[in-house]
């Protein structure tokens, strides 16, 4: 995918968990093996978010890219992130999928709350 539309589809993520009152704590939190997008914090609870764009349907929607491999990625990543800051609080996995069209505006914002890690 281009890494252009991906940094554009996170900021769009970005603007609008800060419109729904979410704080940014970190953007491209990378480890070995995993990244996640975006860190956010909304009413004490952390929030790692997953962020698919897709300018077309050609590869398949965005919501299919996330595999049980994706998951356990993230799910370690988020881990790891946990244990670095020695943070006991509630967190959660979100994801959103951002559908573009040929102009780079989104056309479709999805938001999947508290997604099951299994």
């Amino acid at each position: 995918m281009n890494i252009r539309i991906g940094k554009k589809g996170e900021q769009y993520a970005a603007d609008y968990l800060r419109a729904l009152g979410y704080s940014i704590v970190k953007m491209n939190y990378r480890i070995l093996g995993g990244e996640i997008d975006i860190i956010s914090r909304q009413d004490g609870e952390v929030v790692f978010v997953e962020v698919k764009t897709r300018r077309s349907n050609r590869y398949g929607l965005g919501e299919e890219s996330i595999t049980r491999t994706k998951l356990r990625r993230l799910n370690l990543a988020m881990h790891r992130y946990l244990a670095e800051l020695y943070w006991r609080c509630d967190y959660r996995l979100d994801v959103i999928t951002i559908q573009m069209n040929s102009f780079e505006e989104v056309c479709n914002l999805r938001h999947y709350k508290n997604v099951q890690v299994t």
